[in-house]
């Protein structure tokens, strides 16, 4: 009797892969932040008043902000992750990682700008727009290198 692994064969689960989106997910939304905090320190912004466009509502509190900024961009990793799981092998295989993981950075952009962000009334929509496409091009950067398959 002979033991084999079909070609095809998931080398993981959904819950590893979710897992590592979870994390992957936490440390694209870090860079992200950092890479906003740079743009708005570059500009001439306090720390704080860079912060403080993360948070919505009522109380304005950077830490919260932050927190849940990162909180987010763990699920939208989850998302990605599963997401890349559950494709075919073949479709997985055709596109690099980085440039994956920048499509669905542009993808959480336009959803970001279009409805989130103004839905939310959110202090991050004032930001120049390619504040915020970099900060989504190295989120997704950063999560397309850290989860998706290698070749």
């Amino acid at each position: 009797m002979q033991n084999h692994i079909p070609a095809l064969a998931k080398t993981k689960d959904a819950g590893d892969a979710a897992i590592d989106g979870l994390f992957a997910g936490m440390l694209a939304g870090l860079l992200m932040e950092l890479t906003i905090i740079l743009a708005g320190l570059l500009a001439g912004e306090t720390l704080t008043a860079v912060l403080e466009r993360f948070a919505t509502g009522q109380t304005v509190n950077p830490l919260a902000g932050s927190l849940a900024h990162l909180a987010v961009s763990s699920v939208y990793g989850v998302i990605f992750s599963l997401l890349i799981h559950e494709l075919p092998r073949r479709w997985v295989g055709f596109w690099p990682g980085w440039l994956a993981g920048l499509l669905y950075g542009a993808l959480l952009l336009l959803l970001a700008v279009s409805v989130l962000l103004p839905g939310l009334q959110s202090p991050l929509v004032e930001l120049p727009w390619w504040v915020l496409a970099a900060g989504n091009a190295v989120y997704g950067l950063v999560l397309g290198f850290s989860t998706y398959p290698k070749r």
